[in-house]
C-alpha cells in the first residue's frame, strides 16, 4: 500500500516554493526576450509547467533535502529530470488545449529553468546541507593538526 509521508519539513517547502518561482520567472523571461513583452503565457500554461516540473522532480527525488547535490550523481539527476520534464511538457502542451509556445520561447524557457534550478540547488546544497553557516570554528595559529582540521572541515 502506498502511504504518503505526513511530515513535511520547512526545507522541502522552501525548495518547492523557490522552484515554483524559478519556473515562473523562466516562462516570463522566455516570453519577454522572444516577444518583447511579458505576461504572454496563460495561467493554465504556467500551472501545467509548474505541475509537470514539480511532479518529475518529486519522482526523481530532488525534494529530498538531505542529499548533497555537489555529487556527480545528483547533478545527473537534475539533468535527467529537466530532460524528462521537457519531453512531458512537449507531449502535454501539443496534445492538450494549452497554447503551445514557439520553439524559441520553449527552448529559452527550458534553458532558464535548467540553469536556474541548477544554480539554486547548488547554492542550497552549499548553504543548507553542508551547513556552511552552522559550523563554528576558531582556529588560532596554523600548526599541522589545525591545518588538517581546517582542510577537512572546509
Amino acid at each position: 500500500m502506498f502511504k504518503l509521508n505526513s511530515k513535511i519539513s520547512k526545507k522541502q517547502i522552501g525548495l518547492l516554493l523557490v522552484d515554483m518561482v524559478i519556473i515562473w520567472l523562466s516562462i516570463e523571461l522566455g516570453h519577454f526576450l522572444r516577444l518583447g513583452h511579458g505576461n504572454a503565457a496563460s495561467l493554465g500554461y504556467v500551472i501545467s509547467n509548474m505541475f509537470i516540473y514539480m511532479l518529475i522532480f518529486y519522482i526523481v527525488g530532488l525534494y529530498d533535502f538531505q542529499t548533497d547535490l555537489r555529487k556527480k550523481k545528483q547533478l545527473i539527476n537534475i539533468v535527467v529530470s529537466i530532460g524528462a520534464a521537457t519531453l512531458a511538457m512537449i507531449t502535454v502542451l501539443y496534445m492538450g488545449r494549452f497554447f503551445p509556445p514557439g520553439r524559441g520561447i520553449f527552448g529559452m524557457q527550458t534553458a532558464f529553468v535548467f540553469f536556474g534550478i541548477l544554480a539554486w540547488r547548488l547554492l542550497y546544497s552549499r548553504v543548507a546541507v553542508a551547513g556552511i553557516f552552522s559550523k563554528k570554528a576558531l582556529i588560532m595559529g596554523m600548526n599541522v593538526h589545525r591545518y588538517k582540521l581546517f582542510v577537512t572541515r572546509y
